[in-house]
């Protein structure tokens, strides 16, 4: 799973199709078996060690005092359906359009992305963290693998 903070959308041209920033996801099955993607969850953390706490002892009041997750659940847009099922060796795209929030929690850095895919009872997490600018010359126009 790869995850990108500031996606733009862009025509076979290379025109931008909108002026949205976006938050890509891009699951690639691996396997050899198919699975469906069934939910994408945005979760930002209030502190670093409040990630590594599991939920059966967050009732000591220490322990409360760190502060709860917020959720941001992503939505069925037009391009990344979901539930989708991926056949093996197939790549699915999500994309997630900024909002203040959203934009606040990738700052922050404690912003991550989970996908819940069917073949596994566990929620794949992957941290959302700020890319640097790219020198001009690393950026390539993909092309389609048709």
């Amino acid at each position: 799973m790869n995850v990108y903070p500031d996606a733009k959308r862009f025509d076979d041209d290379m025109k931008p199709l909108d002026d949205n920033t976006y938050v890509q996801v891009v699951v690639t099955n691996r396997g050899s078996a198919p699975t469906t993607i069934t939910r994408m969850i945005l979760y930002e953390y209030p502190s670093e060690l409040a990630i590594y706490i599991p939920q059966r002892l967050r009732h000591w009041k220490w322990i409360r005092a760190l502060g709860q997750a917020r959720v941001f659940i992503a939505h069925n847009g037009t391009l990344c359906r979901i539930p989708c099922l991926l056949q093996p060796g197939i790549y699915w795209i999500g994309l997630v359009k900024h909002a203040p929030d959203l934009r606040r929690a990738i700052e922050t850095g404690r912003l991550y992305v989970g996908i819940i895919c069917s073949h596994s009872n566990k929620t794949l997490f992957k941290r959302l963290k700020r890319r640097k600018e790219l020198p001009a010359r690393e950026m390539v126009r993909a092309t389609p693998l048709d």
